[in-house]
């Protein structure tokens, strides 16, 4: 809900002290005078109120409207906050699958109750549609169960096939410096039992492949230094 009064029309940081003196228990008559002592609230009085300053009939409105509203918001908010400690401290003894299993098991028991109950009606119309309505709920119930397995697999699935492609990648990171070393020798062992002239061939071939990298039949025929003399 929009708000047009004076207090509504300050800044939101001027509104939430003024809140939080609220809940302090402030009086009106010194909430009324620290307003009207900030330069912010006096211009914002100059240019939309004629100058008028605020009044304890304009902190009596707001008691009854913003900051209510600001009230409600506070609520809230710690509501969240107690439900996410709450939830923090239940992951920490209970794990997700297995509280969602225990809810089921409650919830259905419940439901068992309730259809005990429902066979007291006497009324065979009244019965039926409270039947209907259990057996509602009830297929509910089933649908959020099937819905939560097929959740739980598919994570399981997303955190083995993570956990394999870094398993994989860390062996490769591993192993790869030894790939290059050994085909490196591999290199220089078959350019060392080469002639002259296969080495001549071989220059070519390499300088029309990599025409920016100078070969000569000098640096291919360097014996290889694993080699004993």
């Amino acid at each position: 809900m929009t708000r047009n009064g004076k207090i509504a029309r300050l800044s939101k940081v001027v509104r939430d002290e003024l809140n939080r003196r609220i809940d302090n228990s402030e009086q009106g008559k010194a909430l009324v005078k620290w307003l009207n002592s900030l330069p912010e609230v006096q211009a914002v009085m100059t240019s939309e109120f004629d100058g008028k300053p605020i009044r304890e009939q304009n902190l009596s409105e707001w008691k009854n409207g913003g900051y209510r509203d600001w009230q409600a918001r506070q609520e809230r908010h710690e509501f969240v906050r107690q439900l996410e400690q709450e939830a923090k401290e239940v992951g920490a003894v209970m794990e997700t699958g297995a509280i969602n299993r225990h809810l089921s098991v409650v919830l259905t028991a419940e439901l068992a109750l309730a259809i005990r109950d429902v066979q007291k009606i006497g009324d065979p119309g009244e019965r039926a549609q409270c039947l209907a309505k259990i057996v509602g709920r009830f297929a509910q119930l089933r649908r959020e169960e099937s819905n939560a397995s097929r959740a739980e697999i598919v994570r399981e699935q997303w955190d083995a096939e993570t956990a394999a492609k870094e398993a994989h990648k860390q062996a490769c990171s591993a192993i790869m410096p030894l790939q290059a070393l050994l085909l490196q020798q591999s290199y220089i062992d078959m350019f060392s039992r080469m002639d002259a002239r296969s080495l001549a061939a071989a220059c070519d071939l390499a300088g029309s492949l990599c025409p920016d990298v100078m070969f000569s039949t000098a640096d291919l025929a360097k014996p290889n230094p694993t080699q004993s003399e």
